[in-house]
This record gives C-alpha cells, sequence and structure tokens, in this order.
C-alpha cells in the first residue's frame, strides 16, 4: 500500500530504512495526522531529497526530537521558506553541528527572534560563511552568550555593518582577542555609546593601530578609569589630533610609565 493509505499505527512502526525509501512525493502527500504520526528516529535516514520535498506546513510539524537527529545534509536541503517556517522550539533542537549544514541563504532568512533563542554552542557552530551571510539585525539579535562563543576568525568575517549593530551588553562579554578581530575601520565606526561598554580591561588589550583608529571626539568621552590603562606603545599610536582632544584630567590620568609613549610632535603641539 501506499503510506498515505497507511494507519497511524502502521506508519509509526515503519522503520527508518522504509521511510527512507518512500519516494519523494509520498511524504508530502500525508494528510498532517499521519505526518505527525511519524515520530523522531524515523526521520533520521531521510534522504535530502525527500527533506526538500517536505511542505512547509510539514516543517512546522516536526518534532524537536526529529530536528535534533537530522544531520547537516539534510538540514541543508531546507530551502528559506523551510526555515521560515521553524518555530524558535524547534530551531533550538537542531544539534550545532548540524545548524552549520544549513545554507546561507537558508539562515538568512531565520527571524529575529529564532536567532536570538539559539544557544552559545549553535552560535559557535556557525561557519565563517554562515556568520558573513547574516543580516545585521540578525547579529544584533545574538545573545551576548552566543557572541562570546565566537572566534577570532568568525568575529573577522563578520563586516563593519554587522559590527555597528552589536549592542553595549554585547560589546562588554568580548575576549581579548576576539577585539582583536576587530578592524581600524570598525573601531573607528564604532559610537560612543558602544566604545563607552568596553572595560578597562578591554581598552587595555587594543593594539596602537585600533586606538588611533578612535575618533578624537569619542576619545575625549573616555572614562579616566580606561586612559589610565594604556601603557606606553598603545600612547605612542595616538595621533596629535587626539592627543589634544583629552580632557585635562584624561591627561592626568595617563601613567608615568605610559608618558612616555607620548610623540614628540604630539608634546609640541599641546
Amino acid at each position: 500500500r501506499q503510506a498515505p493509505g497507511l494507519g497511524l499505527a502502521e506508519l509509526a512502526s515503519l522503520t527508518p530504512q522504509q521511510v527512507a525509501a518512500l519516494s519523494p512525493a509520498t511524504m508530502p502527500a500525508l494528510p498532517p495526522t499521519q505526518f505527525e504520526a511519524l515520530h523522531g528516529s524515523q526521520f533520521s535516514g531521510l534522504p535530502p531529497a525527500q527533506m526538500a520535498a517536505l511542505p512547509v506546513a510539514d516543517i512546522g510539524l516536526l518534532a524537536t526530537d526529529a530536528l535534533h537527529l537530522l544531520s547537516a545534509a539534510q538540514i541543508q536541503a531546507l530551502d528559506s521558506g523551510q526555515t521560515t517556517a521553524l518555530s524558535v522550539q524547534q530551531l533550538q533542537a537542531i544539534a550545532p553541528d548540524s545548524l552549520a549544514g544549513m545554507t546561507v541563504t537558508a539562515l538568512h532568512a531565520v527571524s529575529l527572534a529564532g536567532i536570538a533563542a539559539l544557544s552559545a554552542e549553535q552560535i559557535g557552530a556557525l561557519t565563517n560563511a554562515q556568520i558573513a551571510a547574516l543580516d545585521p539585525t540578525q547579529i544584533a539579535a545574538i545573545s551576548p552568550q552566543g557572541l562570546l562563543a565566537l572566534n577570532a576568525d568568525q568575529i573577522a568575517r563578520m563586516s563593519s555593518a554587522q559590527l555597528q549593530t552589536l549592542s553595549p551588553d554585547q560589546l562588554a562579554v568580548l575576549q581579548p582577542q576576539q577585539l582583536a578581530a576587530f578592524g581600524s575601520a570598525v573601531i573607528a565606526s564604532l559610537t560612543g555609546t558602544q566604545l563607552a561598554a568596553l572595560s578597562p580591561s578591554q581598552f587595555a588589550s587594543l593594539s596602537p593601530q585600533q586606538l588611533a583608529a578612535i575618533s578624537p571626539y569619542h576619545l575625549s568621552g573616555l572614562a579616566t578609569s580606561i586612559i589610565g590603562t594604556l601603557d606606553s606603545e598603545q600612547v605612542s599610536g595616538l595621533t596629535v589630533a587626539q592627543v589634544l582632544s583629552l580632557t585635562p584630567m584624561q591627561f592626568g590620568a595617563i601613567a608615568d610609565t605610559a608618558m612616555s609613549g607620548l610623540a614628540p610632535v604630539a608634546l609640541h603641539a599641546m
């Protein structure tokens, strides 16, 4: 008999191999009640071609245990319309390694709520290409814990437009090796609010080239506790315009050991 003619109990008793042997046209023909009778392990062997053939309505019916068992190749078969149908709970059920198989087009279609709900392990498993393809609003939706899970290579793949959307809470969790991946153009594009979210220890990890990219206006708004963490190498990279923008309190906060780094041309201009 064709699968649509099977009873619910008969469908539930099919082995994964039997389900995998069904034609791509069979699964979409199942009524919702029959489709829901299939359990998680039955989907584990479903060929990618059958995954791709599933109607959007059926995607929304997939149980979380079924989604958790899907491989990267099966997830890769889903198109943007199908991933749009996935609920937050369904997205959370996808194994990190399998999520890394999702096409960039399909991932781009995931809702902001879906991106925000992804675990740190799922975010950390995303490929460089997936990270680069995320919309800036999706980057802004990543949880601080998720952002912390990214490595320097993943951060480096982000564009200025993506990084400019990071919230103070997201920036505050970044580690030195992650901040090191910020190019000078990205540092220059950060707002005063974003820069103010960085801690003294985060500023202490910035390279002279990164510090030199901060606009004089934004540099003059930094707390003295931050200015006081700069070492002589960092201070040596400050431009004349930056040095002249420092307030008396900021200038006084520069450590004596760091003061030796001031360029003669900057001292002469004061």
